[in-house]
């Protein structure tokens, strides 16, 4: 659970001191890392419900093409999916979810080339790779975020995860949903 970017505000101290946006990220996720490295630092997120935020869905694809934000979502999405629990999650909990993961990423790509997309198969396995290759550095980063760290999983996931059944996560996988621009629609004015 996260401020989406476009909707967030963050004091100056607070970026500065967690190290602002990590560099790796290029899209996707990266506003999770950040949230998520205040609050192991001790860092409080103030919802603010009268807040009224514009953001056009989807504008990524428009810009981008579609081609290339299928392969966003593929590579920059895995990749930096498994970069923010490497950096952050403790290291017994590190040893229990991320193996489960990466398999389940792993599995998404097979069931992406079961369906013919070989492309997609192809940028999940380079975004799993991406973090075998880039683990020292990772690994750097994770011990900076680990020292400054005053708040544990367990609080953390207590305050603001939530169980979903399996099945949400195959109903994501398997069924294709067009919302906004993302799919193509474009608002009319």
């Amino acid at each position: 659970m996260a401020a989406k970017s476009a909707g967030m505000f963050i004091r100056r101290d607070v970026f500065e001191r967690i190290g602002g946006f990590d560099d790796d990220y290029f899209i996707y996720v990266e506003e999770t890392d950040l949230g998520w490295r205040s609050w192991l630092a001790g860092f409080k997120a103030r919802f603010v419900p009268d807040s009224i935020v514009f953001h056009e869905f989807g504008t990524s694809t428009i810009i981008l093409g579609k081609n290339q934000n299928n392969y966003n979502a593929k590579f920059h999405g895995t990749k930096n999916y498994i970069l923010t629990l490497l950096k952050n999650l403790e290291f017994g909990n590190a040893l229990k979810i991320i193996p489960r993961h990466v398999l389940l990423w792993a599995g998404l790509a097979w069931f992406s080339l079961a369906k013919g997309d070989w492309r997609a198969f192809g940028w999940i396995h380079l975004a799993i790779g991406w973090n075998v290759r880039n683990a020292r550095r990772t690994m750097r980063k994770r011990w900076l975020i680990q020292e400054c760290r005053v708040l544990n999983d367990k609080a953390l996931f207590r305050a603001f995860m939530r169980k979903m059944p399996m099945s949400y996560f195959v109903r994501k996988a398997t069924r294709r949903q067009k919302v906004g621009n993302a799919e193509g629609f474009v608002k009319s004015s």
